[in-house]
C-alpha cells in the first residue's frame, strides 16, 4: 500500500519507535508500505526536530536521510493546490491534500483537520486502522 504521510505520524515514529507510528515507519523500512510526502512535510519535520528535540543540523540531516519516505516537489502537485485550499480549513495541510489529489493516493494522519475534511476524492486513514489493514 502507498500512503501520503503527515508530519505528526513521522515525528511520533521518530520520537518513539515502539509506538504505532514507529511500527508504521518500520513497515516502510521493510518495504511493506510505501510512504510519500510533500517536501513541505520535510521542512516542517526539520523545524520540529530542532525545536522540540533540540537536534542539531547533522542529526536532523541523518534522520531525514534515513527515513523511508519519497519526498515530492511542489511542482508535482501545484496544479491541485487551489482545489485543496477549497477542501480543507487549515492552510498548513494544503500541501498534503494537494499531493494526495495529484497522485491519487490515500493520506495517513492524526490531524483532525484532515480527518474532518468533506471530500470523497481522498481516503484518510487513522494510524491504527492503516496498521491493521497492512497486517
Amino acid at each position: 500500500m502507498r500512503f501520503i504521510i503527515d508530519t505528526n505520524i513521522i515525528f511520533s515514529g521518530i520520537y518513539n519507535l515502539d509506538s504505532n507510528a514507529g511500527k508504521f515507519l518500520m513497515l516502510a523500512i521493510e518495504e511493506e508500505v510505501e510512504l510519500i510526502a510533500p517536501e513541505y512535510v520535510q521542512i516542517e519535520l526539520m523545524r520540529i526536530l530542532k525545536s522540540k528535540l533540540k537536534f542539531n543540523k547533522d542529526e536532523i540531516f541523518e534522520i531525514i536521510s534515513a527515513l523511508p519516505i519519497e519526498w515530492i516537489e511542489e511542482e508535482l502537485y501545484s496544479n491541485q493546490i487551489k482545489q485543496a485550499n477549497k477542501l480543507i480549513s487549515d492552510e498548513k495541510d494544503v500541501p498534503i491534500l494537494a499531493c494526495a489529489l495529484a497522485l491519487g493516493m490515500d493520506i495517513i494522519t492524526g490531524d483532525k483537520h484532515i480527518h474532518q475534511m468533506k471530500t470523497k476524492k481522498v481516503k484518510v486513514w487513522e494510524l491504527k486502522k492503516a496498521l491493521n489493514s497492512v497486517h
